[in-house]
């Protein structure tokens, strides 16, 4: 789907037209071949260009070509409550701004709503205002990854296996955030530097806010994922000492019950035994067996076998 958008600082609002005219954003969401044909013929568009914006697995990168700026990023998404990423181009020509999905942007509502405060005809305002909302998406993921893995910390004893499966997801889940945030990262820093588009000191000021929240993020992935693989390695020792002190128990119990195994096994030989005609005998048997068990359980204990 192909949206045109346009506002100058006349219009008190955001504007839909049906035709392209200078200066007006073009949003191109999940395009059909005939639309990305359009994006070709009308726009003049690098056709590799574009075809590698509609790949789910593209990095974020800038690209120039014939005096346009192509602009790689990665947003974060939830879908069938699973996060992910999807690739996003901005492209930055002489006269307008087009940004391309083939997903669903999910602050898109927010910037061209009817409260949308946004001016098409100032095209590098713009695109720093599509990187922060392109921040915006992690923060919002990030918030509820950490909230989980905090909350996961506290009980390390009482962690299942569904939790563990969780873990793995997010510990995913990080490392794609991590690497899509330093390459958009890269991306920015290297506009910051001036020779790729002239910005003025206000754009400067925002995107270097930006970056200054997407370095933040990248830290706070890293920590996450350091603190998974802490509450992995705690978990996993906590479970083997457990292990352990089970297998240290039932070896003992089994040492101790063998004890008056062996004693019956003596009397139970069919040959000539002491007190075979004892009417105690029987009793005097259990007792000695018991008194075994009793003092194997008290060396035992002693010992910290049990």
């Amino acid at each position: 789907m192909i949206t045109i958008y346009l506002r100058d600082n006349k219009d008190k609002e955001l504007l839909q037209l049906e035709e392209f005219t200078p200066h007006a954003f073009v949003y191109v969401e999940q395009p059909t071949e005939e639309e990305i044909q359009i994006l070709r013929d009308e726009f003049s568009l690098a056709p590799h260009l574009l075809h590698d914006a509609l790949d789910m697995d593209e990095v974020p990168r800038i690209e120039q070509e014939d005096g346009d700026i192509y602009i790689f990023t990665r947003f974060a998404y939830g879908e069938n409550e699973e996060i992910k990423t999807a690739p996003m181009l901005l492209v930055l020509r002489k006269d307008s701004l087009l940004a391309l999905s083939p997903h669903v942007f999910p602050k898109i509502q927010g910037l061209l709503g009817a409260k949308s405060d946004i001016i098409t005809s100032q095209e590098n305002k713009l695109l720093v205002r599509l990187f922060s909302e392109i921040n915006n998406t992690y923060n919002d993921y990030l918030n509820t990854v950490s909230k989980r893995i905090r909350t996961l910390s506290v009980r390390i004893d009482k962690i299942k296996n569904k939790d563990i499966m969780q873990f793995v997801v997010y510990e995913n889940v990080l490392s794609d955030f991590s690497s899509s945030l330093v390459r958009i990262n890269n991306s920015i820093t290297s506009l910051l530097g001036g020779k790729i588009i002239a910005l003025k000191p206000g754009e400067v000021s925002m995107l270097e806010d930006v970056s200054t929240d997407m370095t933040q993020h990248i830290q706070i992935s890293k920590e996450n994922l350091q603190s998974i693989i802490s509450i992995r390695d705690a978990y996993s020792t906590i479970m083997t000492n457990n292990l352990n002190r089970v297998i240290k128990l039932f070896t003992s119990l089994t040492v101790i019950l063998t004890l008056p195994t062996i004693v019956g096994t003596f009397f139970g030989m069919n040959v000539s035994l002491p007190f075979a005609h004892n009417p105690f005998a029987f009793g005097g048997i259990v007792l000695s067996a018991a008194v075994v068990c009793l003092i194997a359980f008290a060396i035992f204990y002693y010992m910290d076998w049990l």
